[in-house]
């Protein structure tokens, strides 16, 4: 996608976790008042926020554009696009349609934020390594533990030799083991968790290959990564995170396109899975 086309809203969402604490007061005073910065120079955004101008153009090509023309032309294509949304924070005050609406709404803007921005040539990639790997491995840390285990079971059936770990200790033994043949997947919202990290750089120097699952595009293990898939994160409050629905949307995507490459295969398996299900059910009645 070119930048002219290239929303800023979204781009600044999909960048927002690896923004330094001054790009990110940048970022919020241009969400909140995108309305307002068409006119405005990109000193005049400095003097605004209390930072530099070279501060302000740092911004600018964190997320994703050359320079301040493009950012500027961008903006003023998102004020005329009226799909546009802008994150609403809950208020206390919220009844609960309206809070059950904004969590909604946010879901459904990071869904069309990580959709705009995901490299569908990485998502290739990653569909070859899966395909090739004679063992998949999956390792994650904190709240994306959910996530992986989600995916282990539609990788079990479709017939992967698949096994998870989120033992911190057995990730670097299992890591230390691997080869040229063997494929990691690591999912983690930051991209910082120390334990993948050093499993990540363990694998690959045995020669095993690895596909990140991140929201933050920057970060050590996405770099790191054979090749690395980003999702899109924003938060409506501190303990609402919306980033797992976007890393959930990537690997569910992962899973139809899997699906999709020999669906008589695929077929066979979940004839094989139901027919072992309903025996289980039988016998135990």
């Amino acid at each position: 996608m070119s930048q002219s086309q290239c929303s800023v809203l979204s781009s600044i969402r999909a960048n927002y976790i690896s923004l330094s604490q001054s790009e990110k007061i940048i970022a919020d005073y241009v969400i909140e008042n995108s309305d307002d910065m068409v006119n405005m120079s990109m000193m005049d955004i400095a003097n605004v926020v209390g930072l530099s101008d070279a501060t302000v153009l740092r911004f600018v090509r964190s997320i994703g554009f050359r320079g301040f023309s493009d950012f500027k032309i961008a903006l003023a294509a998102d004020l005329i696009r009226p799909t546009e949304a802008i994150f609403e924070e809950l208020d206390e005050e919220d009844d609960t349609k309206t809070v059950t609406t904004k969590v909604f709404q946010a879901g459904m803007q990071l869904l069309q934020d990580t959709l705009e921005h995901l490299d569908m040539h990485a998502m290739d990639v990653a569909l070859e390594l899966i395909q090739s790997a004679k063992r998949i491995f999956l390792y994650s840390s904190g709240t994306s533990g959910g996530i992986a285990d989600w995916f282990l079971t539609r990788l079990i059936r479709l017939n992967y030799n698949v096994v998870m770990n989120n033992d911190s200790h057995l990730q670097i033994i299992q890591s230390s083991l691997m080869d040229e043949d063997d494929l990691v997947i690591m999912i983690s919202r930051s991209g910082t968790a120390d334990n993948l990290i050093r499993a990540e750089r363990q694998a690959i120097k045995n020669g095993a290959k690895v596909i990140s699952i991140t929201c933050n595009a920057k970060s050590i293990l996405a770099s790191g990564a054979t090749v690395s898939l980003t999702g899109v994160a924003k938060e409506l409050r501190r303990d609402i995170s919306g980033s797992p629905i976007s890393m959930l949307a990537i690997v569910d995507a992962l899973f139809a396109n899997l699906e999709m490459l020999d669906l008589e295969k695929t077929a066979n398996y979940q004839r094989k899975i139901w027919s072992a299900l309903r025996s289980t059910r039988t016998s135990i009645k």
